[in-house]
């Protein structure tokens, strides 16, 4: 019987490269397991802030919410619109609603 287990968001990870079926082997994860197998759609490959703060979206047309990390979508959001950010990288986002890309992200004036 495998064993299941998780990490938080913004944890870093180290990996060998190896991939197989869409998941990326870890190893030294920091939890209660040594190695093990990850989802590629949740990985951001640049090491995300906890950030815990209110933002706007800023553009010229709608934004897309994914599901995850360059995953489906899952919605839309507006420019001017606000959305408390969790965690943020150089490349995401990460929110309530879903993953957004940083570049449509401002601080609120």
């Amino acid at each position: 019987k495998p064993d299941f287990g998780g990490v938080l968001c913004g944890t870093e990870l180290w990996t060998d490269n190896k991939m197989k079926n869409g998941f990326l082997h870890v190893v030294e994860v920091p939890a209660e397991f040594d190695t093990g197998w990850i989802s590629s759609r949740y990985i951001v490959y640049d090491r995300p802030e906890e950030v815990n703060r209110v933002m706007q979206i800023r553009g010229d047309g709608r934004v897309a919410v994914r599901k995850w990390v360059k995953g489906p979508v899952k919605g839309w959001i507006l420019p001017g619109e606000q959305v408390t950010v969790w965690w943020m990288s150089d490349s995401w986002a990460v929110t309530r609603r879903g993953y957004i890309r940083s570049e449509f992200l401002e601080a609120v004036p």
